[in-house]
């Protein structure tokens, strides 16, 4: 926990901002006991590293929030690969970002609007064929979509080779009709516009990483030629929303932040700040890559917290802003089922460390991947992988849509919010073990979630001995647990075991068990009637 603190308070002194805790006045830390005086603890093997995790189910801290988010699906890019429709709703996926990083120009605004000198008001200008087919597969599965309204109007998207292959685009060239092409396209999403829909697509973001991606650039006049844009992207969706009588939540603007210049990327949203007003943005998005260990996203995290929480220009407040982490990854998209595991691990415990802090998190991404030029799509807007340079493979789903384990633990977070939802007070004793406790309204549901991914420097290799005690529930009670080890094995979301655990006469609960690196457990509790 130590180390915790320390290389969160290092990064974030990077930033060169007042930090204050967010959420108002944060809890008291609950103390980390050793056991009772002359209660035996269950005895793990004798050569296995030892921790300790104290649950107090009496002091509630919040809402368990799943950040289940993603980028990419249920309809596949790629043609033939599975629908992920049902482990979508079965995950609670609240809402999938699109359509970034498809090939070029067929899902972004330039595809939707190949003709930029076409007239914006004039519904044979567009061609919604391709993008309607995915966002209507989100909101079909009982979806929100994030719809970026991404890059620039005309076929001007390009594949970026120093990026890997990532898509970018060019600045709007005209700022003007390109916001009016998003506010159409709003209309033929929500309001029937050119032979459109009533799907109630709410959440629009700016364009994908303006300063890498969207084409601004990384100079003060670059930052001020950007957010002059922004300005506009509010305006267009202000002005939609004054027209039509529906609420449209801003998101943006989608700006990296990591180790490397967080600095300048803070200076550039404090900058943002100064030119709009609170009402033009209803989340701040970020992408928070890069670092090691789960603490440096939360402290990337908790960067842009605190700049909307304590920066106040012209006395404005921000602190009602929520925070999207519309893009995030660990460990880049590689194949094997350990590397999933892992990803799967460290995923899950940056979400831990994130409870209370951050709102929604995406993802990256369900699907596969495919990177080639312009025109290997379909008029269905699928690609044949055999047509482009790499159909790289998702951590999350092989193509014929078998999940791999790092799927897994999005199971376990979607039933502890529904099923536990009040998030517990928990001390653990060792780096690289991260918990979640929750219960129910009535007390009667227990759930913990540990997550101990391998940490370079500083995990342990093999087996670990937990001994969790959960404190403040009825003197002699009985539960019956339900444990998922969810590892490189894991094919299938079964229990690996169900048993009873009876509290003793103080109200307390002792379990012992053991875990690897790059493995998750999630144990179930229900109080036998």
């Amino acid at each position: 926990m130590l180390r915790r603190l320390s290389l969160l308070l290092f990064i974030l002194s990077l930033a060169a901002a007042s930090c204050r805790p967010t959420g108002g006045t944060p809890p008291p830390p609950v103390p980390t006991p050793s056991l009772p005086p002359g209660r035996p603890s269950p005895e793990p093997e004798a050569d296995l590293t030892r921790a300790d995790v104290v649950v107090d189910a009496t002091t509630v801290l919040g809402t368990v929030n799943p950040l289940n988010g993603v980028q990419g699906g249920p309809l596949p890019i790629v043609r033939g690969d599975a629908d992920l429709t049902a482990h979508f709703q079965a995950a609670g996926v609240d809402h999938v970002r699109l359509p970034q990083d498809t090939i070029p120009n067929n899902l972004t605004l330039g595809g939707i609007f190949p003709n930029p000198g076409a007239d914006p008001d004039d519904p044979a200008a567009y061609d919604f064929s391709r993008i309607d087919r995915f966002v209507g597969a989100i909101v079909e599965a009982g979806i929100d979509p994030l719809w970026e309204a991404t890059y620039d109007i005309g076929r001007t998207d390009s594949l970026d080779g120093g990026d890997r292959g990532l898509q970018k685009g060019v600045y709007p060239r005209n700022p003007e009709k390109w916001a009016k092409v998003i506010k159409n396209t709003l209309m033929h999403f929500n309001d029937g516009w050119a032979a459109g829909h009533r799907w109630g697509v709410t959440y629009v973001e700016f364009i994908n990483e303006p300063f890498g991606l969207g084409g601004c650039e990384r100079t003060e006049e670059g930052a001020e030629r950007c957010w002059d844009l922004y300005q506009t992207f509010a305006a267009a969706l202000h002005e939609y929303e004054a027209e039509t009588g529906r609420d449209i939540q801003i998101v943006g603007p989608a700006e990296p932040l990591g180790i490397e210049r967080l600095e300048d990327s803070l200076s550039r949203l404090r900058l943002l700040l100064d030119r709009i007003q609170p009402e033009d943005m209803d989340y701040l998005s970020i992408h928070p890559y890069g670092g090691d260990t789960p603490e440096e996203k939360l402290a990337f995290a908790q960067a842009a917290r605190d700049l909307l929480d304590t920066y106040h220009p012209d006395g404005k407040d921000f602190s009602g802003v929520g925070l999207w982490a519309s893009e995030w990854q660990t460990g880049g998209m590689r194949e094997g089922m350990e590397h999933s595991a892992r990803v799967g691990a460290f995923n899950t415990a940056v979400k831990i460390l994130w409870q209370g802090l951050v709102d929604r998190s995406t993802l990256y991404r369900a699907d596969r991947w495919p990177q080639g030029p312009d025109g290997t799509a379909g008029p269905d807007g699928q690609v044949d992988c055999a047509d482009v340079t790499n159909c790289i493979e998702s951590v999350y789903f092989t193509p014929e849509g078998a999940p791999k384990p790092a799927y897994f633990p999005w199971l376990a977070l979607a039933e502890m919010a529904q099923r536990t939802p009040q998030r517990l007070a928990v001390s653990e004793d060792l780096p690289d073990i991260y918990v979640m406790a929750s219960r129910s309204n009535d007390g009667n549901r227990l759930s913990l979630l540990i997550s101990r991914p391998d940490i370079m420097g500083v995990s342990e290799r093999g087996a670990l001995a937990l001994t969790i005690r959960v404190d403040g529930v009825e003197p002699s009670a009985s539960y019956t647990m339900h444990l998922y080890r969810i590892n490189a094995e894991t094919t299938s979301w079964e229990p690996e075991n169900v048993s009873q655990v009876v509290a003793d006469g103080q109200g307390s609960l002792f379990i012992a068990l053991s875990q690897n690196t790059d493995t998750v457990l999630y144990l179930r509790l229900e109080r036998a009637p």
